[in-house]
């Protein structure tokens, strides 16, 4: 095999990306590695029966993007898998009506960095793509909160997303705690209702956390989601 195409190999786990790298001509295979995307090596990717394929494990090989098979991958797997076997877990928007679950989130003050889903996704576009899978009782009585989102990576443009359904790709997983900001508070209108996750665009410009808004705690005593606030 060529160089090219054990790098590119490097890269894939993926049992079906893998047979299609195998059965690439030279060619297509320097396309692929190709350091600019020039007219010419768009046409030879572009006009293959399987382009889309192949324009995924582009992105995936310059951009190091996880694939399916990959330890950390696997470890992703396992832990959602965990998370959502929990006798206490409820999905989304489901816990805001578990008693057991509303019980348990705890009052904090909100920080001013705080915003809520809808701002963080208009900042990022679609691409950010914030996916709530639900939450559940944690050890220690705190509520735990599990989101999946696309995998972003930083360049010197600033922060990149990457569609992962649309590259085959997992998605990265973010487990942190949900809370209620206090009913008089200096930030926001108060008695929101707030996930703090580890940040799912690190850089130098941002927050290894956020505090991303995602329902309101009404006088009724109903949480109602920020969509439909």
């Amino acid at each position: 095999m060529s160089y090219n195409r054990n790098e590119l190999l490097r890269r894939l786990d993926d049992p079906k990306k893998v047979e299609l790298v195998t059965s690439l001509d030279a060619t297509i295979i320097a396309a692929l590695t190709a350091p600019y995307y020039t007219d010419d090596v768009k046409e030879v990717v572009d006009t293959h029966p399987r382009a889309e394929e192949l324009h995924a494990i582009r992105y995936i090989y310059y951009n190091h993007l996880l694939d399916w098979n990959t330890e950390v991958a696997t470890q992703m797997s396992e832990e959602i898998s965990d998370f959502i076997s929990s006798e206490s877990f409820v999905q989304y928007p489901d816990f805001f009506l578990d008693e057991a679950i509303v019980a348990a989130i705890r009052t904090e003050q909100m920080h001013n960095h705080s915003q809520t889903i809808d701002d963080y996704k208009s900042r990022w576009g679609t691409s950010a793509d914030l996916e709530i899978l639900g939450a559940r009782i944690g050890e220690h009585g705190e509520v735990e909160i599990m989101v999946l989102h696309n995998p972003g990576k930083v360049d010197q443009y600033g922060m990149l997303f990457f569609d992962a359904d649309k590259l085959d790709v997992p998605k990265e997983v973010k487990t942190g705690l949900l809370k209620r900001n206090s009913a008089i508070s200096m930030r926001g209108r108060g008695n929101e209702i707030y996930m703090s996750i580890q940040s799912p665009n690190p850089g130098n410009y941002s927050r290894e956390y956020k505090e991303i808004i995602i329902a309101h705690l009404g006088e009724d005593g109903i949480i109602v989601p920020i969509e439909n606030v």
